[in-house]
């Protein structure tokens, strides 16, 4: 019995939102279309045969609908606060770090080669603006550094902010 409950949480935590919303439109359909039309279709036996599954049916369907939209939209809003934090962290960047991420920039390379012990770079990885490429040392020339997508994105996408670089 615990199986067969566990399988079915299962599927329905992993159902889409388009499953439960289908289910509530078609379930409310049926008890709001006219009765002459239930009747002309046979749907009224159905409907007081079955009502007290419908209205389960109907009920569960809301609520499951109403979790995943509001679980949507935490998403979509957690998201814009993420992007917002990390544009404000690119506006706060000092002198220094704006000349490493120029050097990106201008010379068009994903990759700078630095000392592990670069504090400047070891503060963009913190702000996760620049990420460590490779667990490997070139001799001479020092790890390999990569910018993140979105801040050459960014830049790309505002070449009035890449100005003040």
């Amino acid at each position: 019995m615990t199986d067969f409950l566990s399988r079915i949480l299962g599927f329905i935590k992993r159902a889409p939102l388009s499953y439960s919303l289908s289910t509530l439109l078609v379930v409310t359909s049926i008890y709001f279309l006219p009765h002459d039309f239930l009747a002309r279709t046979g749907l009224d036996e159905f409907i007081s045969e079955y009502n007290s599954y419908l209205l389960m049916v109907l009920i569960f369907s809301t609520v499951l609908s109403g979790a995943e939209m509001i679980e949507y939209v935490n998403k979509y809003f957690k998201k814009k606060r993420e992007e917002n934090k990390q544009l404000k962290l690119l506006r706060l960047l000092n002198k220094q770090e704006k000349l490493i991420i120029k050097q990106y920039i201008v010379n068009g390379e994903a990759t700078l080669y630095r000392a592990y012990s670069d504090g400047v770079i070891g503060g963009l990885c913190k702000k996760n603006i620049l990420y460590r490429a490779s667990d490997m040392e070139e001799p001479l020339m020092g790890f390999a550094f990569n910018i993140q997508p979105w801040v050459l994105n960014y830049y790309k996408e505002h070449p009035s902010f890449s100005k003040e670089l």
